[in-house]
């Protein structure tokens, strides 16, 4: 079983940063933003080296990591096998119409 790196593109980056606003505007709490953003960030880097092919397809060969304990928000990646990297490109909460449909 081989363990591939996460590397998280820009855009990704800037996902998790609208995550945290977005919850610290609903719940007025950073301690609430930041740990559920945290949360996120530990479930994809914990689970997804791994088994990254254990996610199925969702355009192409992007694939749809879908967050256990927040089933409406996902991480859309690549797997570089030749590099050993993961690439994630997108996190987002599926119920908002964002960029991830268009990867």
């Amino acid at each position: 079983m081989s363990k591939y790196k996460i590397i998280f593109a820009l855009e990704a980056k800037q996902d998790l940063i609208e995550i945290q606003n977005y919850i610290y505007e609903d719940s007025q709490s950073l301690a609430i933003a930041d740990n559920f953003v945290l949360d996120l960030f530990q479930t994809l880097t914990g689970s997804l080296p791994s088994f990254p092919f254990k996610h199925p397809v969702y355009k192409r060969n992007i694939r749809k990591f879908v967050f256990p304990e927040h089933t409406h928000y996902c991480a859309y990646f690549k797997v570089d096998e030749v590099q050993s990297q993961i690439i994630v490109l997108a996190i987002t909460n599926t119920s908002q119409y964002t960029r991830y449909r268009d990867l």
